[in-house]
This record gives C-alpha cells, structure tokens and sequence, in this order.
C-alpha cells in the first residue's frame, strides 16, 4: 500500500502521476465567548451550534440529516461532491462539524471548477465560557490560478 501512496515531494506527485492539490489555509478564528444572560452554557452551545449548520445549510444542496438538526453526530455525503461531518456530545459539553463542498460563483465572480473548500468548526463549553476554532481551507488542482484559468 505504501509503495501505491508514495509522494514524490519535489514534483508534487503521486506514484501513478497524479497531482496533489494546492492546499492553503484561508481562513483561522480561535475565539473565547462569555455571555451575560439568563441562558445556560449548555443552551449558548447549542445556539452556537444551530449557527454553524445554519451556514454549512447554506452551502450544501438539500436538507441536512434529522440527526444533525437534533444537534447530535452524523454524516451526510453527497456523492463525493460535498461532505458533512458533525460531533456531538452536548452532556459533555462540544460539538464539531465539518464540511467540504465544491466551488461556487459568488456574484459576478464564477466558480473555480475543481476547486474545493472545507470548513471546521469546533465549540467547547469550559465553565461559563464557550471555546471556539474555526479554519478554512481551500484545495486547487495544480495549474488554475486563483482565477480559475488553466
């Protein structure tokens, strides 16, 4: 299996002449939330993670499963095209979820096609705080450009 997998670093290959895509991280939040209301922790974490399906939704066609809209782990993939992943164990206090989706236009910018983008987000209740790590990434097939031109 190793020799199947094997990475040619200097060229960016593959064995079998495959490229690796372009990888660069866009995008990185660690963040430290206090609240003051009449909420419990537990409620805040829940909120905070209805707020990220609520955008993961956004970017995925179709609904999400019923398991991940009850806040518990789950996986929906939709042929390879877009992927979500969440994890959840509220009595313990996180939740974390996952998604890789393809490119799409934004305006009158047009979608990048083998373009892909993931987004992680993790949420930990610590006392009377919320704990939050979010990070982006954005994979290119060698040879586009930040355009989409070959």
């Amino acid at each position: 299996m190793n020799d199947i997998m094997h990475l040619n670093q200097e060229e960016g290959h593959c064995r079998g002449g495959s490229q690796l895509p372009n990888v660069r991280r866009t995008y990185v939040l660690e963040a430290k939330l206090g609240w003051r209301s009449d909420k419990t922790s537990e409620d805040l974490l829940c909120m905070a993670a209805r707020e990220v399906l609520d955008w993961f939704d956004g970017r995925v066609p179709g609904p999400l499963s019923h398991a991940m809209y009850e806040l518990k782990s789950d996986e929906v993939d939709q042929h390879g095209l877009q992927r979500l992943t969440t994890v959840s164990n509220l009595s313990k206090g996180y939740w974390a979820g996952r998604l890789r989706y393809a490119d799409r236009s934004r305006g009158a910018q047009s979608a990048v096609a083998e373009r892909t983008w993931t987004a992680e987000v993790a949420i930990r209740r610590t006392g009377d705080t919320l704990r939050v790590g979010i990070q982006m990434f954005m994979a290119t097939r060698p040879g586009v450009d930040r355009q989409g031109n070959s």
